[in-house]
């Protein structure tokens, strides 16, 4: 006869367990969602783990954020504690679940996008709004440049406006300028932009 196991779910659509509610069994929760048992598990399995590490700018550094923190729930090895990650994890977060070195990811990360000329070696400033009112918005004059052509400014069109990496030392006179023209906008009512300063970006 099949033994009869306890499976409980923790989740945010169902309701995330609190510590030491679950005693025996199997655990299947979210990231972010996995309570602590009293003892640790005796093993985790993270089933696409590569998953976090696919949502954009960051996505590593959280993987490998939420992946420690499951695997510090487990009992230690010499315990018969184990933990397996199922997916094709990128090289960087691998190392750093391997040898349990969170810093050196994070180091590499941001020294790449310091190379790059990404958040946060550089600040972002999306423009959201009709075409007509983002083209006002790169009109600008900052430093007696117009924004959209600006030497500490790169400008890219989105979806739904334009994205700005912008050199720290000039992020807010340029912040500043906008928030002028949107002045000068809501003034005259015409229909103006948003602006959303240092957001996470989805790259």
């Amino acid at each position: 006869m099949a033994k009869e196991t306890d499976v409980a779910i923790s989740s945010g659509a169902t309701g995330v367990l609190a510590d030491g509610a679950v005693a025996s069994g199997f655990v299947v929760a979210t990231p972010g969602a996995v309570p602590a048992v009293p003892g640790g598990y005796v093993a985790a399995v993270v089933i696409g783990a590569e998953a976090p590490a696919t949502g954009g700018l960051g996505a590593e550094v959280r993987a490998v954020r939420w992946w420690l923190g499951v695997a510090a729930l487990v009992r230690p090895r010499a315990e018969g504690g184990r933990v397996s990650l199922v997916g094709a994890l990128p090289d960087a977060a691998r190392r750093a679940l391997e040898t349990w070195d969170p810093l050196t990811a994070a180091q590499e990360a941001l020294a790449e996008r310091n190379e790059l000329g990404l958040p946060p070696a550089r600040r972002s400033i999306q423009l959201t709004g009709p075409q007509h009112a983002i083209t006002l918005a790169l009109s600008v004059s900052v430093e007696g440049e117009r924004l959209e052509r600006h030497r500490e400014a790169t400008v890219s069109s989105t979806k739904d406006g334009a994205l700005l990496l912008v050199r720290r030392r000039s992020a807010q006179s340029i912040i500043d300028a906008l928030r002028v023209r949107q002045v000068e906008l809501s003034r005259d009512g015409d229909e103006g932009f948003r602006m959303r300063i240092d957001g996470p970006l989805n790259l």
